[in-house]
């Protein structure tokens, strides 16, 4: 019992209700239209968009040179690190060169491989990429 209630209801929700049709409006005739003068307006568009354009290049020209390399120096903070892997070059499958940097020390080359680490060079001291440039 229980479940033919149960499908009478779901099939009574299922169904769509009827469509109610607006109003019919009377036949109005089209008005006159004037037509717009063309060459005020185009000028007056084509002066804004050349400005929109400009003013995003703008934008985009000043994001690349405050903001980016803002963000970039924020991503190269060590956050406490001591080693620092600056770059890694793949030599051969199993030997590769590696540029360290250390905290207060300096930067160094050294290569890795099936034989260990060996120090190639000492780089010298390079300055710290989270320090301002003035």
């Amino acid at each position: 019992m229980l479940h033919a209630i149960v499908l009478s209801t779901a099939m009574w929700l299922a169904t769509p209700a009827p469509l109610e049709m607006p109003p019919l409006l009377p036949y109005q005739p089209p008005t006159q239209i004037s037509e717009p003068s063309v060459s005020g307006q185009l000028g007056a568009e084509l002066l804004r968009v050349f400005l929109s354009l400009g003013l995003v290049v703008g934008l985009i020209y000043l994001l690349s040179k405050v903001a980016l390399p803002r963000m970039l120096r924020l991503s190269n903070q060590r956050n406490g690190r001591v080693l620092w892997v600056v770059e890694r070059a793949q030599l051969d499958g199993k030997n590769s060169a590696v540029i360290i940097d250390v905290a207060g020390e300096g930067r160094f080359l050294v290569a890795t491989g099936e034989k260990g680490v060996n120090l190639i060079s000492r780089l010298g001291k390079q300055p710290d990429p989270t320090s301002e440039v003035e």
